[in-house]
């Protein structure tokens, strides 16, 4: 069965099992608390289609595009997204259950929304937003992701050892672990974050952006940073910074409690206004140009 929905406002539609589309394009449509049970969608593209509090179970879509479209308090139980790319859309208080979804993100914003027993297989993930999302061990493309800010997210037990991140912030968010042994970042922002646990020796970096996080237990033995490091206003406990290259290190107005940064080196070290206890700077190579070192 082929059909095709465009220009069209169904309210309370209950799609039987068989619906089949393929080869075709959907634009400008709008469904509110519609079922699709058992839906095909083959090559299907969707251009400016409304998704409001839908249900889809046990849908398979293999190829197409959304594209420009917004998907809010809709439940995906069982639905098989493959090879199939969203782009400029919105998704938001979804739920998806069993699922899996391969393809590419671009500038798509995945809101307030769960999933459990999910797969993911994304190529690409560029210019794209998850907000308050629940992120533990799913399987990000994290190499091939840019620009993408992930916010007020739990990203649980995150293990990046070696991998080379670029242009990605982690705003308000919480680690239980963060490793990023070996890794090597390009514009990554960690502003406001709680990290229980984070491993960082030998990271390499040109700026390390940590303003206003909270790090209860961290190892940056060995990291190397070339331009800066910035530490503004955070709070930092159990620390070791041992032979650590830290550029241009930026610490004011930070809380520092229980670090060592034992022949650490830095090209500029900036504590205004920070306060230290129980921190050791031994061997430190500290530069004419540091303040306040005397704590």
């Amino acid at each position: 069965m082929k059909k095709n929905f465009s220009n069209t406002t169904l309210f309370s539609e209950t799609f039987a099992p068989g619906l089949h589309l393929k080869d075709c394009t959907i634009a400008n449509a709008v469904f509110a608390d519609c079922d699709f049970q058992h839906t095909i969608w083959q090559n299907v593209n969707l251009q400016n289609v409304q998704f409001h509090n839908c249900r889809f179970n046990k849908n398979t879509w293999q190829s197409g595009e959304i594209s420009g479209c917004t998907l809010v308090g809709c439940e995906f139980n069982k639905h098989v997204w493959e090879s199939v790319n969203v782009v400029q859309t919105l998704i938001d208080s979804a739920q998806l259950k069993e699922s899996s979804w391969s393809g590419a993100l671009q500038q798509v914003r995945l809101l307030r929304s769960t999933w459990s027993d999910v797969k993911l297989s994304w190529s690409t993930v560029a210019e794209s937003q998850f907000y308050q999302m629940a992120c533990m061990d799913k399987n990000f493309p994290w190499e091939a992701m840019q620009n993408t800010v992930f916010d007020a997210c739990d990203l649980g037990e995150l293990t990046l050892f070696q991998k080379k991140l670029s242009q990605l912030i982690f705003s308000r968010c919480q680690f239980a672990l963060l490793d990023l042994t070996e890794a090597q970042l390009q514009n990554v922002d960690f502003i406001e974050s709680h990290i229980e646990k984070m491993l960082a020796s030998k990271l390499q970096s040109e700026y390390l952006q940590m303003g206003r996080v909270v790090i209860d237990e961290g190892n940056f033995t060995n990291v190397e940073i070339s331009g800066g490091s910035v530490f503004t206003e955070a709070t930092l406990t159990q620390c070791g910074f041992n032979e650590a290259k830290l550029g241009m290190a930026v610490f004011e107005k930070a809380d520092i409690a229980d670090c060592n940064f034992k022949n650490a080196e830095f090209l500029a070290c900036n504590l205004a206004d920070a306060h230290l206890e129980r921190v050791s700077f031994k061997d430190a190579k500290l530069s004419t140009q540091s303040r306040n070192l005397t704590h």
